[in-house]
């Protein structure tokens, strides 16, 4: 029989669910896959839900009409929350609060923010994990993860990871707090992929961009949820094995290293030659660390911060350290062009420093140079805007691609706070 994504509500009566009342029902669905996939409620009481885009790509993601393929925002009697984009209905479901979705299969609210992290899994390319935007529209079809770039219109993930060999699908987890596992991973946000099998845990900035991504735990059998529980363990459901198990911290004499690096220069003519320095790796337990360098193109180092020489290409080096006792960490995502230099970006307006006032209209513009290729054209630009509030940001705009110019409006209704700013 013909199915649609139904959320609904329940009494919790003795070992019962009793007495439904449906909250919101999606159109019939044309597939058994891509459908209903996370529920979080915010601060302020609404209730986000997405929706896959029941393998019709644009038809139902890119259709701001049709539920599918989208993040609702919706108050606990089914009605459209105040504020979203489409609140008249002339350009969209009321009830629509972002677009341009694949598969958003989990989310996560951060705390104290309120931003709504998205994992939506991709198809045959890249993995990506978003922050919701109202009114965003996320691009699929046309993007996966970061590519290709540029499109104007769409937002852009802050994280994505190519396809290996094998299955995959993102699994977002939590913000670790207080009480969280290892001091030390308080403020990691801790994400897993299904068809890879493990957990890794990444650091943001006080923008909520990543400085780090690492490996956390491996032979994790097929995650599809994962949450901290109130002992400060982190719980996650096993699909394929039927259990619900939990990664506990025991204190004990060993705790994990952690590799950290920068890069210098990333990029520039051929060849290249980059200092790779990985002397900000430490151990919590005071351990000495080895070193261990896979530099990307077949040579290796044990010096913690060796200077090696790149042909022209893009390379992909490794750091893994190890405290002599049985633990390990590894980095991610560090990447080196050698043969090409990075482009300069320039803020034309509005001013540095600029004073606002509630309810103005921004334009702003800028340029770029690139050393090699000289003016930067406007479809290679992107644009983002961010509320500042006390020592966290909100998302407001973007990112915006494909544009040399625009404009954003400061909103009326906001913080009162006298800590507050945007950055541009």
């Amino acid at each position: 029989a013909p199915a649609r994504n139904r959320l609904s509500r329940f009494t919790y009566s003795g070992a019962a669910l009793i007495d439904e009342t449906v909250i919101v029902e999606g159109p019939l669905l044309q597939s058994a896959f891509h459908n209903g996939g996370c529920l979080e409620f915010g601060s302020d009481g609404s209730i986000y839900l997405s929706m896959g885009d029941d393998v019709l790509g644009a038809a139902t993601a890119q259709d701001p009409f049709d539920l599918r393929g989208a993040i609702l925002r919706i108050l606990p009697d089914g009605g459209a929350a105040p504020g979203n984009p489409f609140a008249d209905g002339t350009a969209g479901d009321p009830r629509v609060w972002a677009t341009g979705f694949r598969n958003p299969y989990r989310c996560s609210i951060q705390d104290e923010t309120d931003n709504l992290f998205i994992g939506d899994v991709g198809q045959g390319s890249f993995e990506e994990i978003d922050i919701g935007v109202a009114g965003g529209n996320f691009g699929w079809p046309s993007v996966e993860g970061p590519e290709p770039p540029a499109q104007p219109g769409f937002v852009y993930p802050i994280y994505s990871y190519p396809h290996a060999a094998g299955s995959h699908a993102v699994i977002l987890g939590d913000q670790a707090g207080a009480g969280d596992l290892a001091p030390e991973d308080e403020e990691a946000f801790f994400f897993a992929d299904f068809g890879q099998g493990w957990i890794r845990r990444m650091r943001l900035d006080a923008t909520n961009r990543p400085l780090m991504v690492e490996d956390f735990a491996t032979g994790v059998i097929s995650p599809v949820a994962m949450r901290f529980g109130p002992d400060g363990s982190l719980y996650y459901a096993s699909m394929f094995i039927g259990q619900i198990r939990r990664i506990s911290y025991v204190g004990g004499s060993n705790r994990q290293p952690q590799a950290i690096v920068t890069l210098d220069p990333d990029s520039g003519q051929a060849p290249l030659q980059v200092l790779l320095d990985g002397s900000g790796s430490f151990d919590p337990d005071g351990d000495n660390l080895s070193f261990s360098w896979d530099m990307g193109d077949t040579t290796e180092s044990s010096a913690p911060s060796p200077v090696h020489l790149y042909p022209q290409g893009v390379f992909y080096p490794q750091l893994t350290v190890d405290d002599g006792n049985g633990a390990q960490g590894q980095t991610v995502d560090l990447r080196i062009v050698s043969g090409n230099r990075s482009p300069v970006a320039t803020i034309n307006a509005p001013l540095h420093g600029t004073i606002y006032t509630a309810g103005q209209t921004f334009n702003f513009n800028g340029q770029g140079n690139d050393p090699e290729e000289g003016s930067t054209p406007c479809a290679q630009m992107s644009w983002t805007v961010l509320f500042h509030h006390d020592d966290h940001t909100h998302p407001l705009l973007g990112p915006v691609q494909g544009v040399c110019t625009g404009s954003f409006d400061v909103p009326v209704l906001g913080e009162t706070a006298t800590d507050v700013f945007y950055s541009i």
